[in-house]
């Protein structure tokens, strides 16, 4: 049990209050964004750095968040960008059951 659960250590959240990755810059994320809202509004969210940062500057422009040097702003997207980020495209979905294509007869259950 002990070893499956080091075998995962790359995915457990740093704090279990917290439920952020470890991972270099978790703790500026939770250092400036759970003082104003709980840390499962960072950890639902799925974007790439467009998205964390346009989710930044909102929040700046309407909820009174401070300005960030640069060089903390950027470890910030970059830790939510890789760790919150959008999984890679892995090309199309599995094709329908044909029971479920345009035209199937319906099933009778």
């Amino acid at each position: 049990m002990l070893a499956a659960a080091l075998a995962l250590g790359a995915g457990v959240a740093a704090e279990p209050e917290a439920g952020l990755i470890e991972a270099p810059g978790w703790k500026l994320v939770y250092a400036h964004c759970s003082g104003c809202h709980g840390l499962d509004l960072v950890t639902a969210q799925r974007g790439d750095r467009i998205f964390w940062t346009a989710a930044i500057r909102r929040m700046q422009a309407n909820e009174n968040l401070w300005r960030f040097d640069p060089h903390t702003e950027d470890q910030l997207l970059t830790y939510l960008s890789r760790q919150y980020g959008v999984p890679p495209f892995a090309g199309r979905r599995a094709p329908l059951a044909p029971s479920l294509q345009p035209g199937a007869t319906p099933r009778e259950d």
